[in-house]
């Protein structure tokens, strides 16, 4: 062995060892838009006029970007069209392969990487600079059936299946619709029988308290109207209104008790006018109670007047018969 092989290290080589990859992120992909949409293979005879035009037919456009597509050497372009509405975006997708001057165009959802609304690089049509269509109701309530024949109608060549697809989600769309006013339905009745019942309870509830409170009443009335005439004033005021009501009676009344007999002495009474007594609804043993009449203190005012008149008479007379004497 030579000098030199004993001069090197007895060094074994390893084979190098695989090292793991590294996990990278999985990238994102970016959000759509539902109220935008993403529009290629346009001829470059395409205007942004011309996209406003049949895209207003879906709805209100709040943007539309209009520029060449980079990847296409031929002038095709590509646009990017936002509206006012997911529903009018909804609507444009499914006019893809629709006839645009001389091509299939192919609409697809529009996504926040593909630059075109956020970079506003191109042709840029502001909505209020765009002539919007006036459909006489929101673009919600508009069918995309009703919106592909207007196309046909104006003369625009789409799809064969686009009709059936617009078909269809007016269907699906309808059925939804159904099946929610049906539980809609379902929970106003619900909530009207509900209200219904309450209603019931409390009219009950306040019939039932109005019997008794009337009939309350009642009693009360009843049992203070029999106290009332048990008592000797109230009775023998309600006994002379009766036996004056025809006309006013002269002399003192006599209210009896309740065996209806009469007694005292009734007074005198012009004639051609009966006497009238009026029993009380006294109770046995209670004392009976005799009131003056009116018309007796109002006759003996009279016949004082009248004596007093006849005593002046008389001193008149007897100063006339001294005068008289004296001018003799």
């Amino acid at each position: 062995m030579s000098n030199e092989e004993q001069a090197k290290p007895n060094v074994e080589e390893k084979p190098a060892e695989d090292k793991p990859a590294e996990d990278k992120p999985a990238e994102e992909k970016p959000a759509a838009d539902n109220t935008a949409v993403y529009v290629t293979n346009l001829a470059p005879e395409v205007t942004s006029k011309t996209l406003a035009d049949f895209f207003g037919f879906c709805g209100a456009i709040k943007t539309l970007v209009l520029r060449a597509d980079e990847s296409k050497t031929d002038g095709t372009q590509e646009a990017a069209i936002a509206f006012e509405t997911a529903s009018a975006a909804s609507t444009a997708l499914i006019l893809t392969n629709a006839i645009i001057v001389d091509r299939a165009i192919v609409i697809v959802p529009y996504t926040a990487g593909l630059g075109l609304l956020e970079e506003k690089k191109g042709e840029v049509v502001d909505g209020a600079d765009i002539e919007q269509k006036d459909f006489s109701v929101p673009d919600e309530e508009r069918s995309k059936t009703s919106v592909v024949a207007s196309l046909m109608a104006s003369g625009y060549k789409l799809g064969n299946d686009v009709k059936q697809r617009a078909i269809e989600i007016d269907q699906r769309l309808k059925i939804r619709e159904t099946f929610t006013n049906a539980v809609h339905t379902v929970q106003q009745k619900i909530e009207e029988q509900h209200v219904k019942e309450n209603l019931q309870q409390f009219g009950t509830t306040v019939s039932t308290s109005l019997e008794t409170a009337g009939a309350a009443i009642a009693a009360g009335a009843n049992s203070l109207g029999e106290a009332a005439m048990r008592n000797q004033y109230i009775s023998s005021a309600w006994g002379a209104l009766s036996a004056w009501g025809g006309s006013v009676a002269k002399g003192f009344r006599n209210i009896t008790g309740m065996n209806g007999d009469d007694s005292g002495d009734a007074a005198d009474v012009p004639e051609g006018e009966e006497k009238k007594t009026e029993a009380t609804n006294e109770a046995p043993g209670e004392k009976v109670m005799e009131v003056p009449a009116a018309a007796e203190e109002k006759k003996e005012g009279e016949e004082k007047k009248e004596e007093e008149k006849k005593e002046e008479e008389k001193k008149e007379t007897t100063a006339e018969a001294k005068e008289e004497a004296a001018s003799k």
